[in-house]
């Protein structure tokens, strides 16, 4: 350590001055090389996802109607109650998850245009079957929403775990 102050001590009080200048101007050529190219890729990137969640028809709609109008559209695509269901049992069937008898509740708000249908769900699986399932059916069931899981494991040995999931199915009014 002593060294190297004995070093700076000895270097002229102008060095430093040019070790700062060369230090920026490094800084400003890495920032005119690297900057810009990165920010065309990142701005592609943020054109492509946009593209791909169908952003440009919500950022045009800049009245909060046409929002609204917008978002109740994403709800209307013709499916009922049942074939949400029976898609639910689809997705259970592929993943190897038992589905036993469920809770079933209709849930109505006044002057609403979306009524809730909860549905509380016992499965029995392994817990990877069961945390794949739950995102598929996420994935296949866009008016669903995931409200609570719990899981109970009797042994630790065992490979089957009992889950209990209460999803919310969003519908429009009829």
């Amino acid at each position: 350590m002593r060294r190297l102050s004995w070093l700076i001590e000895q270097l002229p009080w102008w060095w430093a001055g040019v070790v700062a200048a060369a230090l920026f101007a490094l800084t400003a050529a890495l920032q005119l090389a690297v900057l810009p190219p990165m920010q065309s890729r990142l701005d592609l990137a943020a054109t492509a996802a946009a593209a791909r969640s169908g952003s440009s028809e919500r950022e045009s709609a800049a009245d909060p109607a046409q929002q609204l109008q917008l978002f109740y559209r994403h709800f209307s695509t013709g499916n009922t109650l049942s074939d949400h269901l029976a898609t639910l049992h689809e997705v259970a069937m592929a993943h190897g998850i038992t589905l036993r008898l469920g809770e079933y509740r209709l849930l109505r708000e006044r002057e609403a245009k979306l009524v809730r249908y909860q549905v509380m769900l016992p499965i029995l699986g392994s817990y990877p079957d069961v945390r794949r399932f739950v995102a598929a059916a996420l994935k296949a069931l866009p008016v669903a929403a995931l409200d609570q899981v719990s899981f109970e494991r009797k042994r630790i040995d065992e490979g089957v775990v009992e889950a209990q999931i209460r999803l919310t199915f969003y519908v429009p009014e009829t």
